[in-house]
């Protein structure tokens, strides 16, 4: 069941511009944390602590720079009404929730993360059965 804009309602229309914009800023901003890794290991330690980067390699900026893409294709396919986006979202976004915790600890745990992971996964499978 393929809508056109007119049809759809508006906030399935917001939630998936919103995640669209985020996980398109995500794919730019990890590629180049992954990228420019230093100056942006520089930048995290002045406005953080200088222990917060221990840990933290090119790959892991890499890997949510990848779970960024996974979770815009899963939003692409969401706005042409394709169950199949939403769990390529819900993978991703679950991923990127629980990645830190395994890579770092559960310091690194995000309930702000969590809440709009959860908000939008709401508005999504309220939607579930008008997908195909």
């Amino acid at each position: 069941m393929q809508r056109t804009n007119e049809n759809q309602p508006l906030l399935f229309v917001s939630a998936t511009l919103l995640s669209l914009l985020g996980s398109g800023l995500g794919i730019i901003l990890f590629g180049l944390a992954a990228l420019f890794f230093n100056p942006s290991k520089a930048w995290v330690i002045s406005v953080t602590n200088s222990t917060s980067m221990d840990r933290i390699t090119p790959l892991y900026f890499s890997l949510f720079m990848a779970l960024c893409l996974l979770s815009f294709v899963g939003v692409v396919k969401i706005r042409k009404w394709q169950k199949a986006g939403l769990f390529f979202y819900l993978g991703a976004q679950l991923t990127m929730i629980f990645l830190p915790v395994i890579w770092l600890d559960w310091n690194a745990f995000s309930v702000v993360n969590l809440i709009f992971t959860a908000i939008f996964l709401f508005i999504y499978f309220s939607f579930y059965n008008r997908m195909s």
